[in-house]
């Protein structure tokens, strides 16, 4: 059976120190081995408040603010697994009442969840990520 290789996507721009955007990327589009469909949250401009919003197909790579990616697994290529997938970024809790929650812990968080249902996905505690995304931030 194919798999799927799933990444965290790091976005944000050089001149701004510490404000970086994480997404996960899942290369489920075969007709296009470079596009993925993006899991993330989103906030409204000057708003607290975080949200999950429906994922887009894009290639990360190709954003302006694209900084680099960090493999971290895979899942089986089957419509199963990506709705799975898909259920776990969905139902992982949105913190918006901890001031110093955002979208680094929300993806710390799905990964662990996700190994903890047996997917071939490596979890990382919220500082660990930070810490491998900064070694690969271009």
């Amino acid at each position: 059976m194919s798999n799927y290789k799933v990444t965290v996507v790091h976005y944000g721009h050089p001149a701004l120190k510490g404000a970086w955007h994480y997404a996960l990327a899942l290369y489920n589009q075969p007709a296009s081995p470079t596009a993925a469909t993006i899991f993330q949250l989103t906030r409204a401009e000057g708003a607290r408040n975080f949200e999950f919003t429906a994922p887009t197909i894009n290639v990360p790579s190709h954003a302006s603010a694209y900084q680099g990616e960090l493999p971290i697994g895979q899942i089986p290529a089957t419509d199963a697994a990506v709705q799975h997938f898909g259920l776990i970024c969905k139902l992982v809790n949105i913190q918006n009442e901890t001031p110093a929650w955002n979208c680094q812990n929300w993806v710390a968080e799905v990964l662990q969840e996700m190994a903890k249902v047996g997917l071939e996905i490596r979890a990382y505690e919220h500082n660990a990520l930070v810490a491998a995304m900064n070694a690969i931030r271009k």
